[in-house]
């Protein structure tokens, strides 16, 4: 048996690629990778994989309807057993040939809200979902924008890791960490403007290859730190040496209303508070830890100031036990499906 694994981008910026390559080497099943190289860049991958050139050249439209017709010409002459499609733009694409070809033979993995505002997506998307073995999401709030039919959620962390014991250091300078690729920058500049002038804080930037336009007028400040790019091996130390995680992405649409980033795990994991949108899902999971941003007040940092000298090492320890395993359950409960669905295909 060979399972194909049909990826939406490069590996680097596919991660969970691995969620199912490592669950396939657990069992013995044997796979193979179709992907587009959409950043023109050469992956590091040791296995079998088909790599399909992006048109930059045309609309994404278009591109995806050149990726995906080049990976069905792929599918059809290796036959594969079992498909795992990831992401819903490629399941858009290729709904009705996987109901006519691989009914029931494929795994329909959702990481994001994408189009489902727009009519004729969403219906081929309800195609895609109600013709899969199983569906897989990272939230169960995407049941919110979905089509109705059976999901099973598991989160983007993996592992069963021991949590840190929150460290807060009370009355002291505050360490505001953002870890990222350089998204969300307007909300990161309205930080800024306070942070300046405000001795109690420290914003720290970690992951950015330059210093933004937005941005380049604070490199002034000393208590606001542009580190540069860093290697994942040295994200622990960054986030250990943080004090509160940045996470203000925004609210009002689907995408950042329901989704849970990759964040809020660390948060539990390392005991960390951590800056959110309100009424957005991630600032209901991350309960105690979170601290919902509101830029209409020009009281924000001492609000956030006075929230965290007020937290408790010991409630927030207790919260993040239980969220943990919470997530942890839902991930064992989702690879125990995904791993009954891939046996099954073997029969």
């Amino acid at each position: 048996m060979t399972v194909g694994i049909i990826a939406a981008n490069n590996i680097r910026y596919s991660p969970y690629i691995f969620f199912y390559t490592n669950l396939m080497d657990e069992i013995g099943v044997e796979y193979e990778l179709i992907y587009p190289n959409r950043m023109n860049i050469e992956d590091s991958y040791a296995g079998t994989s088909y790599i399909i050139p992006w048109n930059k050249k045309v609309n994404t439209v278009f591109a995806y309807y050149d990726f995906t017709r080049k990976a069905k010409e792929i599918i059809q002459k290796k036959r594969y057993d079992l498909l795992i499609v990831l992401t819903t733009n490629n399941a858009v694409y290729m709904a009705h040939w996987l109901k006519r070809s691989y009914n029931k033979r494929y795994i329909l993995d959702i990481r994001d809200y994408t189009h489902e505002n727009i009519s004729i997506y969403y219906s081929l998307e309800k195609v895609a979902v109600r013709n899969s073995l199983l569906n897989v999401i990272s939230s169960i709030k995407f049941k919110e924008f979905l089509p109705s039919g059976e999901y099973v959620v598991c989160h983007n962390t993996s592992g069963n890791k021991d949590l840190y014991a929150p460290k807060l250091k009370h009355n002291s300078t505050l360490t505001i960490g953002y870890i990222g690729k350089g998204s969300y920058l307007e909300q990161c500049k309205k930080i800024c403007d306070k942070v300046c002038v405000d001795r109690r804080f420290i914003f720290a930037f970690y992951g950015l290859r330059t210093v933004p336009d937005s941005l380049k007028s604070y490199e002034k400040y000393d208590n606001i730190r542009f580190n540069g790019i860093f290697s994942p091996e040295e994200k622990e130390t960054i986030i250990l040496n943080t004090d509160i995680l940045f996470n203000v992405y925004g609210n009002g649409i689907p995408l950042l209303d329901y989704a849970l980033s990759n964040k809020l795990y660390d948060a539990f994991i390392y005991g960390k508070p951590i800056l959110t949108s309100p009424n957005t899902f991630m600032s209901e999971m991350a309960g105690p830890f979170a601290f919902d941003m509101d830029f209409t007040s020009d009281s924000f940092l001492d609000d956030l100031y006075n929230w965290y000298n007020e937290l408790n090492e010991q409630d927030l320890m207790l919260y993040a036990q239980e969220k943990y395993k919470q997530i942890l359950d839902e991930g064992k409960h989702a690879e125990q499906s995904i791993r009954q669905a891939i046996l099954q295909s073997l029969n």
